[in-house]
C-alpha cells in the first residue's frame, strides 16, 4: 500500500512543480556518463525524478529522492548551498586534498543528512514499520557520514558495496539521528574499507 501512496504523492508533486517523472521497469537507471544508480533527482533546465523500481526497496529509494525534490522547490538552506558548489569542486574532491575538496564533502553531507530526515518523516507518515525506521535511520548515518571517509581517503564505494547495503557496516552505526558527526565517524570510519577497493 506505501507503495502506492508515495507513488501518487511523487507524482502529484512533480506534476505541480514541473519535474518529470521516470518510473524505470529495471533493478537501475543510467545517469550521469552511464553510471548505474537507482535513482535520481536532477534539477536544472529539465528537473527530472526517477527510481528503478525493481531495485531492491525501491520505496525508501523514491522517498529519498522526492526529498531532494523537496528541498530544491523550498529552496532549503542545505540545498542552495550544495548547489552553489562549482562542480570542479565536487569532482576535486576525489583527486586532491584541498580546503575547497573538504567544503564540497561537508556541504553535499549536510544536504544529504537532511534528505535523510525528510524522507524518514516521510515514510513515518506513511506508516511505513518502526522497526524497518530504525533501521532506516542506520544506513543513512551510515551513507552520509561516508562523506567525511570520502574526503579522507579519496574513494567512492564500489556499486554493491554501498555502505548502506552491507550489514556489517551500517549495523554499527547509531538509529538516531541526533548524533555527534565527529565522534561517530572517528568510532566508526575503519568500517568503511568494507566499501571501497583498496
Amino acid at each position: 500500500m506505501i507503495d502506492k501512496q508515495i507513488i501518487k504523492i511523487t507524482r502529484d508533486e512533480c506534476k505541480s512543480s514541473g519535474v518529470s517523472f521516470y518510473r524505470g521497469k529495471g533493478s537501475y537507471l543510467r545517469y550521469g556518463g552511464g553510471v548505474r544508480v537507482n535513482g535520481f533527482f536532477e534539477s536544472g533546465d529539465n528537473p527530472k525524478l526517477a527510481v528503478a523500481t525493481k531495485a531492491p526497496n525501491w520505496v525508501l529509494i523514491l522517498a529519498h529522492e522526492l526529498s531532494h525534490l523537496r528541498q530544491w522547490w523550498e529552496k532549503c538552506k542545505e540545498w542552495v548551498e550544495y548547489e552553489a558548489l562549482p562542480e570542479e569542486a565536487v569532482a576535486e574532491v576525489g583527486k586532491v586534498h584541498s580546503e575547497t575538496a573538504e567544503k564540497s564533502c561537508y556541504i553535499t553531507m549536510l544536504m544529504e543528512r537532511d534528505c535523510e530526515k525528510r524522507a524518514y518523516t516521510l515514510l513515518q507518515s506513511l506508516g511505513y514499520p518502526e522497526e524497518g525506521l530504525k533501521e532506516y535511520i542506520k544506513k543513512a548515518n551510515a551513507y552520509t557520514i561516508f562523506y567525511k571517509y570520502l574526503y579522507e581517503s579519496k574513494k567512492w564505494y564500489v556499486i554493491g558495496r554501498e555502505p548502506y547495503n552491507i550489514e556489517s557496516v551500517w549495523g554499527e552505526f547509531p538509529d538516531t539521528f541526533d548524533i555527534d558527526i565527529e565522534e561517530t565517524y572517528s568510532r566508526l570510519k575503519n568500517l568503511y574499507s568494507a566499501c571501497v577497493k583498496i
